[in-house]
């Protein structure tokens, strides 16, 4: 059954004398109060004075994790340190808002590279936050979108926006508005303010038909996020057709379904071909990951607003 700890059971030694104190024990756990507030009576013996018998009750009132503070505090500034360390290896991401840790993604595996919550890379955090810190946020125009091979955490983003017409567009999958071959689109001429195409063309054997139909369907005064990957330390664009195994596509290219790895000058002139002749193109690397897009008639974009 044990003894009282500390000042209370050295107190009830010294009153009562040695080897009492586990008498008060007995009585702080069995003792029950009758309704005139005096205890049972077969604790009459051993009952303190009034003065004790109030702190008695008081102690009853109070739970057994709160009878020692100092332990009590101990364990919350423990717990507070803990989460302050969590939180610190934390990231808040801008397409879900979610903070929380990274995740290691690619092959290579890139830190921090995806977030747990919506799948989102740093290409589709940095083209959001471009979407909605400067063009949405200037912009009160009601856009006409045109996304190609949608991303999930960017097609509910943009799904959700007051204003806009969405249209999501791919060969293969299911869960599109349209599904048709970006070198042929179904569309009309200038039929969309904004197209979004986000690492497609690597893909694509032609490439320059694809650009060709997306700048099409683009509008005079739209505008084009159109992002590959590439590597600047090459001259020309890497492609060799007689590579056709998935084995041989990763290695080549980095991936088992590309067929090409762009540099930065010949995604450019490839550009330019297809019909951007006289529009601003501006060339960036995003967050741990090389990346390129073309802009179409931004008005107001400059290379500041893609940070190398």
């Amino acid at each position: 059954m044990g003894t009282l700890s500390g000042r209370d059971g050295r107190a009830a030694d010294r009153r009562w004398g040695p080897g009492v104190s586990w008498v008060f024990a007995v009585a702080i756990r069995g003792a029950v109060p009758t309704y005139d507030g005096v205890w049972s009576r077969r604790f009459t013996k051993c009952a303190p004075s009034p003065k004790g018998r109030s702190r008695l009750k008081l102690m009853l009132l109070v739970p057994p994790a709160l009878r020692r503070p100092p332990r009590l505090f101990r364990v919350l500034r423990r717990g507070l340190q803990i989460a302050r360390a969590r939180l610190a290896d934390t990231n808040e991401c801008p397409v879900c808002g979610r903070r929380c840790r990274f995740e290691a993604f690619g092959d290579p595996p890139r830190p921090k590279a995806c977030c747990p919550g919506c799948d989102a890379l740093e290409r589709h955090r940095l083209l959001w936050l471009y979407l909605s810190r400067e063009l949405f946020a200037e912009s009160k125009r009601a856009y006409r979108i045109l996304h190609c091979a949608p991303e999930p955490c960017l097609s509910q983003q943009l799904r959700s926006l007051p204003g806009v017409q969405y249209v999501s567009m791919d060969f293969s999958a299911h869960n599109v508005s349209v599904k048709t071959d970006i070198t042929a689109l179904a569309f009309r001429d200038n039929s969309f303010d904004l197209v979004i195409c986000n690492h497609v063309f690597e893909h694509i054997p032609d490439d320059r038909a694809a650009m060709r139909e997306l700048f099409r369907v683009c509008k005079v005064d739209g505008i084009a996020l159109l992002t590959v990957p590439y590597d600047p330390a090459l001259d020309r664009t890497c492609e060799d057709w007689s590579i056709t195994t998935p084995e041989a596509r990763s290695k080549a290219f980095g991936q088992f379904d590309h067929v090409r790895t762009y540099s930065p000058g010949d995604y450019a002139r490839r550009l330019s071909d297809a019909g951007l002749d006289g529009y601003p193109t501006v060339l960036y690397r995003s967050i741990q990951r090389r990346g390129g897009v073309a802009v179409r008639a931004a008005p107001g974009l400059s290379k500041d607003d893609f940070p190398m």
